[in-house]
């Protein structure tokens, strides 16, 4: 304020300078600087006026960034933040009907039959003469899991933001599904019908296994994990290839490119199922993926160094700021927005 005033002060100066030297030139019969005055006194009226709405543009401005500005969460507020309850997972019969697996008000008598009170569903219960027990699908909420016995035997269990598609019962010479997200089969045995597991890349064919599949939409890599027994791979792109355990498939989504390697710890790769994170050479962008499909939140790193490798286990039924804690310990810095 006190420079706007100042400058107001040298600017009447000037004018009354000016004023001085056109009214001695006027009365020197020379009117060839009137039109100096003229342009002088405009802009004075102008001048406050500009300079008042410039200063409203400026508080304008500022008050719309303080208002816009993301709001990021403190310690005390990501000791609060846990695992998304708000989410559901749901089941979708055939007939459309939806169920909330996680409102015990919205499941049917039918569907009491096969749920366990650990929420747990065994389809070796479910009436298969039901018009509804011919074909359905469990989708996984965010920091949801849901344990699956299929009509076989076959256990399943789905992690955050996954998917099956299975029938109720298995009937042909073969035992198929459909998978999206990250899914641990152990595939109850029998010779005489093949299980084989479609993802979006490729499909798995076994007999009697323990393995792993992760392929997430907003992910570009997929894989297979092989845990117990043998599986096989095949596409449109390749032949089939064969797994033996500890060997793990990738692919690369957008590149096209698949490699098998031998991993020293393939127990790892399920920790999920037992309640646990677990990264292993992760980057810093694969990790905010994985804690998004689990918490409440939005996450950005405040530091851009996308090139560093993160190795570490921490329970998934701890805060957000044990999460935080162990990050920062590697030198990750998070910005986290709760999502409303």
């Amino acid at each position: 304020m006190i420079n706007l005033f100042q400058k107001n002060q040298d600017r009447k100066k000037k004018q009354q300078l000016w004023r001085g030297i056109v009214m001695r030139a006027q009365q020197d019969g020379d009117s060839s600087l009137n039109h100096l005055l003229e342009d002088a006194e405009v802009g004075s009226a102008k001048t406050p006026w500009m300079v008042a709405a410039a200063v409203a543009c400026v508080f304008l401005v500022l008050g719309l960034w303080f208002i816009n500005s993301p709001s990021y969460l403190k310690e005390p507020e990501l000791k609060t933040v846990f695992a998304d309850t708000a989410s559901i997972s749901k089941l979708v019969l055939a007939n459309g009907d939806t169920i909330l697996l996680d409102n015990l008000e919205t499941v049917t008598a039918e569907l009491a039959n096969v749920m366990d009170e650990h929420g747990q569903l065994d389809f070796r219960k479910w009436n298969v003469d039901s018009p509804l027990g011919k074909e359905q699908w469990i989708e996984t909420g965010r920091g949801r899991q849901q344990q699956v016995i299929l009509a076989d035997g076959t256990a399943v269990w789905l992690n955050a933001f996954s998917k099956i598609t299975f029938p109720a019962s298995f009937e042909g010479d073969t035992r198929e599904v459909q998978v999206e997200g990250e899914v641990y089969f152990e595939v109850a045995p029998n010779k005489e019908k093949p299980f084989i597991v479609h993802t979006p890349q490729q499909q798995v064919r076994v007999l009697g296994t323990h393995f792993n599949t992760r392929n997430y939409a907003n992910e570009q890599m997929g894989s297979v994990t092989l845990l117990e027994g043998k599986v096989e791979i095949s596409n449109a792109q390749q032949k089939a290839l064969q797994l033996a355990p500890a060997e793990q498939f990738v692919s690369n989504k957008t590149q096209g490119t698949q490699y098998v390697q031998l991993l020293q710890n393939p127990t790892a790769v399920v920790a999920w199922k037992e309640g646990d994170f677990y990264f292993e050479d992760a980057s810093p962008q694969m990790i905010i993926q994985e804690l998004e499909r689990w918490y409440p939140v939005k996450i950005k790193l405040k530091e851009a160094d996308r090139g560093k490798k993160i190795s570490g286990r921490i329970k998934r039924k701890g805060s957000m700021q044990e999460v935080v804690d162990m990050l920062h310990f590697f030198d990750i810095d998070l910005l986290i927005q709760k999502e409303e």
